[in-house]
C-alpha cells in the first residue's frame, strides 16, 4: 500500500523511517473509515524544515487512492478520511497535514448474484 518517494528530495534517515510509519498508519486509518472498501495507494511526503516558513517545523502531504462503497456519500467519506488522516499524522509525529489529495479510483458494487440464487425459467 505504501507509495514510493519521488527522486530529488533530500530526506534524512529519521524522516524516512517516520515517513514509512506514517504511510502504513495513514493507509490503515483511511481503510478503516466507514464508506471505504479499500485503499489502493498511499504516498506520504514529509516536507523538510528548509521548505517551510517556520524553522524546525515539519508538514506532511498525503495522496490516497481508494475504492468507495456503493451508496456512500463521497464528499462525507472524504471529510471523514481527511479528519482521520490528520489525527493519525499528528498523533504519530506531532506534525501538521499541509495537503491531502483523495482520489476515488472505483466504486465497490457488491455481488448480489450469489444471494439471489439460480435464475428461474
Amino acid at each position: 500500500m505504501a507509495g514510493s518517494r519521488k527522486g530529488g528530495d533530500q530526506v534524512g534517515a529519521p524522516e524516512r523511517e517516520v515517513q514509512g510509519a506514517l504511510e502504513a498508519a495513514v493507509a490503515a486509518a483511511a481503510a478503516n473509515t466507514e464508506g471505504i472498501q479499500k485503499v489502493t495507494g498511499c504516498e506520504v511526503e514529509v516536507k523538510s524544515p528548509e521548505s517551510l516558513v517556520r524553522e524546525g517545523e515539519r508538514a506532511v502531504t498525503v495522496r490516497l487512492k481508494m475504492v468507495v462503497e456503493y451508496g456512500a456519500n463521497i464528499p462525507e467519506v472524504g471529510k471523514r478520511v481527511a479528519g482521520g488522516v490528520r489525527q493519525t499524522i499528528f498523533r504519530i509525529s506531532g506534525w501538521g497535514l499541509s495537503e491531502i489529495v483523495l482520489e476515488v479510483e472505483d466504486v465497490y458494487l457488491p455481488d448480489h448474484t450469489a444471494e439471489e440464487g439460480p435464475e428461474k425459467g
